[in-house]
């Protein structure tokens, strides 16, 4: 609807090209074939172009039909004699030569300027300086994982792992800190027939200013917290006859200063020293036998790990 027929668009090649346009496929050097169909946008057209052992087939869109008809007798035009349609198209216009600039005129001699009256004193406040605006910077926030070594809490010196969500801005971050510091196993001295196992589980919490928190690559955290959890151990041996399992209350504050690297937009690596001062400490004891382990009052850690963050 609202689309020429083929006869006028025929009609249009024969205006065009001066070639008069047949009906018949067999008398014709260049054999055309259109398709119109509606879109969202408006008509498109499959236009095929034949001609002895040649194909061509173009698409057209347009939101007016009227445009997409005389856009196709065009392409027949331009198809059957490329040279006549060149011939029809005006000559551009030549541009107009620049007009010669005109001479400059002689400036008039100044007259002295008279000397500026003193400035009258006025009661008028002064316009006030422009504030300083500060620029909200986002909230970051983001998840670290840290493996590590860790001693005098448990027997020995053995791993710990850290897992620390964090929210906060570039001056100060605050952390919820999950750790895990893996089972390790010693005999009574003594009685080597007598041993246990301990680990510890524990959930803290963490403040971080940061030391160096403006637009660089490198942080420098010192953080401040408190962990509570519990040590959880185990008997066994030859000479152990019943083995239990008992869990005991611990609880410390912690230190920690470290580095933090950003590598990529979204990702840090870690590095931190940590320092745990019991505030409960555990004293482990077999009946009969004697005490096993005692949880020590200060307790290092050294950790490395990765954070993962919105991107900064």
């Amino acid at each position: 609807e609202g689309c020429p027929d083929a006869a006028a668009v025929g009609q249009s090649v024969e205006t065009l090209s001066g070639v008069q346009v047949v009906a018949s496929a067999d008398e014709a050097a260049l054999r055309a074939e259109a398709a119109v169909s509606r879109t969202e946008a408006g008509f498109a057209l499959a236009l095929t172009l034949r001609t002895n052992g040649t194909t061509q087939v173009r698409a057209l869109e347009a939101t007016d039909c009227a445009v997409i008809a005389r856009a196709a007798a065009l392409v027949v035009t331009v198809a059957l004699d490329p040279v006549e349609v060149a011939t029809r198209m005006p000559e551009p216009e030549p541009e107009p030569e620049p007009e010669p600039e005109p001479e400059p005129e002689l400036e008039p001699e100044r007259e002295p300027e008279p000397e500026p009256e003193p400035a009258q004193e006025s009661n008028a406040e002064p316009d006030p300086e422009p504030a300083l605006v500060r620029r909200r910077r986002p909230l970051e926030l983001g998840v670290g994982a840290s493996v590590g070594v860790a001693g005098r809490a448990l027997p020995g010196v053995g791993p710990s792992i850290d897992l620390a969500p964090f929210i906060g801005v570039p001056r100060i971050h605050a952390r919820l800190v999950g750790q895990l510091r893996t089972p390790r196993s010693i005999a009574l001295p003594g009685n080597p027939d007598v041993r246990a196992r301990f680990m510890l589980a524990a959930g803290g919490v963490r403040v971080c200013p940061n030391v160096l928190p403006r637009d660089g690559r490198v942080r420098v955290p010192i953080c401040g917290g408190l962990d509570v959890g519990a040590v959880l151990g185990s008997g066994g041996g030859s000479a152990v006859r019943n083995p239990t399992d008992v869990a005991s209350l611990w609880s410390a504050a912690a230190f920690e200063a470290g580095a933090i690297v950003q590598v990529a937009r979204w990702v840090s690596v870690t590095a931190a020293f940590e320092a745990s001062v019991a505030l409960s400490r555990p004293r482990f004891v077999f009946g009969g036998v004697g005490s096993v382990h005692d949880v020590a009052r200060l307790s290092p850690r050294g950790l490395l790990g990765v954070q993962l963050h919105r991107p900064r």
